[in-house]
């Protein structure tokens, strides 16, 4: 008898066992499928994320400014489409197009000549482009105002006006003859985070008649 009451004591003992290991095994099968489930929406957040983004860079990329000034250009040029250059003043713009950057030169309101930056250039004809033919230009932001005439006219601090401390000249333009007789429209413009875009264009100097 007094066997069989221990044994029924034991009963209990065994069957709490069990429904706790059923219970733990419950338990983790519970936690794996909710990190799962965590892991499944962080996924599709970036997911979203990442389209949301998209067309965000390419509204950056069409909202790139371009850069405006006056030149007088002292020498005939000859693009490389064969457009030929009078010497004089035009008023010169470095744009973003669909692929990169070009360089137009426009005479009284119409545009004259388009020239793309030179591709695989070699560096030893640029390098040898040392002779200045017009100093250094800086050039507008399409997204700076521009100054009324009243402005442009009188400087407030006496300085020049490149030297004018209110203005940030972010693009330059410079002008270089080589040897023979191509011509190098050099430009350099400031990016955010001390980044700089550097360009070359490359002409030649027309055949005087």
């Amino acid at each position: 008898m007094r066997d069989i009451i221990d044994s029924k004591k034991s009963l209990p003992s065994v069957n709490l066992g069990h429904h706790d290991t059923m219970g733990y095994e419950r338990r983790c099968s519970i936690s794996f499928f909710v990190e799962i489930r965590e892991c499944l929406v962080f996924l599709i957040r970036g997911c979203i994320v990442c389209l949301l983004l998209i067309p965000s860079l390419h509204l950056k990329a069409s909202d790139e400014p371009s850069y405006k000034g006056l030149m007088r250009i002292p020498i005939d040029l000859m693009t490389p489409d064969g457009i030929r250059l009078e010497k004089g003043q035009y008023e010169l713009e470095v744009k973003p197009e669909a692929g990169g950057h070009v360089l137009s030169f426009s005479l009284g309101g119409h545009v004259k000549a388009i020239v793309k930056p030179a591709a695989d250039l070699d560096p030893t004809i640029s390098s040898s482009a040392s002779i200045p033919v017009v100093g250094t230009h800086y050039l507008r932001s399409s997204t700076e105002p521009l100054a009324s005439g009243e402005e442009r006219r009188f400087s407030k601090t006496g300085r020049a006006q490149y030297e004018e401390e209110t203005r940030q000249w972010k693009a330059t333009l410079r002008v270089y003859k080589g040897a023979d007789n191509s011509v190098f429209f050099l430009f350099q413009s400031k990016k955010p985070c001390w980044r700089w875009t550097h360009l070359s264009f490359k002409l030649s100097q027309a055949q005087t008649n």
